[in-house]
């Protein structure tokens, strides 16, 4: 594998995985929140989310100057979305047989 394709890697791995870590704090703090009885306000969930989905954009944009000899966008793309969606289904899961 490349030098750009392993770089690509641990970039995705990273951004992917610190996305994934701030999403399930926030899931975990409203979870918090609706057990001692405070609903958070839709509003507030709205702004929050375009919060982090906004920060993540821009961090891609910025990883996106980086030229591609140094960085396979491809392998950045791939880890990004691994990295998010695994912790999230795995949340999720839990979340619904909670419920059950």
């Amino acid at each position: 594998m490349e030098s750009a394709a392993w770089n690509g890697l641990v970039a995705g791995a990273v951004l992917g995985g610190a996305y994934a870590w701030w999403q399930l704090r926030s899931l975990r703090r409203q979870n918090e929140a609706r057990l001692r009885g405070e609903m958070p306000s839709f509003g507030r969930q709205l702004v929050d989310s375009a919060v982090r989905i906004g920060l993540l954009l821009v961090v891609l944009a910025l990883v996106a100057t980086v030229p591609p000899s140094r960085l396979s966008r491809g392998w950045l793309v791939g880890a990004v979305v691994v990295c998010y969606t695994v912790p999230m289904v795995v949340k999720l899961r839990q979340m619904w047989s909670q419920k059950r």
